[in-house]
């Protein structure tokens, strides 16, 4: 193309890309305030927008899909389990049992913890790793203290650290 060809072509694109993150910030502006006045669900909407078209739709959101683990246990996939520490040295078996008595009512048996995409801590390498062990509850990993599995210094603390565990049922665990 020729440069007055590349400059005419530009000079659509700019005031387009302009136009649509102008409207875009604008919708989640909006429901970010309704986020914050802690409307219900039914007062947020989804937005759909095509300005090539031009089309703009709304439409309500649904609430997230809740899974059933057992009778009295289920979650949907915006729940959080927390855990409030009352001291720089909680380890992680601290936090499980927290978990057990407290959150799931001992229906449940851990088997895996990350920190975002790093791996914790691996039932299955526990038990390798220390063939002497009669439980994965026994590891000597969860009983160190989090902020020295994570390599954070206790000055460093953050507010919150987000681990992800997965569990089995304690009925499955006993079966294998």
């Amino acid at each position: 193309m020729d440069w007055i060809t590349v400059k005419i072509k530009a000079g659509n694109i700019v005031p387009a890309l302009a136009t649509t993150t102008a409207a875009i910030a604008g919708l989640q502006t909006i429901e970010l305030l309704k986020f914050l006045k802690d409307l219900p669900i039914e007062g947020h909407r989804n937005s759909f927008l095509n300005l090539a078209v031009p089309s703009l739709m709304l439409s309500e959101p649904g609430p997230p899909q809740k899974f059933k683990i057992t009778d009295s246990l289920e979650f949907n996939l915006w729940d959080r389990w927390e855990y409030e520490a009352t001291s720089s040295n909680v380890s992680l078996t601290d936090l499980l049992d927290y978990l057990t008595n407290y959150i799931h009512k001992n229906q449940l048996n851990f088997r895996d913890i990350f920190h975002g995409s790093t791996p914790v801590f691996l039932s299955s390498l526990a038990m390798i790793q220390n063939p002497g062990l009669k439980s994965i509850k026994d590891s000597p990993i969860l009983k160190q203290p989090i902020l020295e599995l994570l390599s954070i210094k206790p000055e460093d603390k953050p507010d919150f650290i987000e681990l992800t565990i997965t569990f089995i049922l304690k009925v499955q665990a006993e079966g294998e």
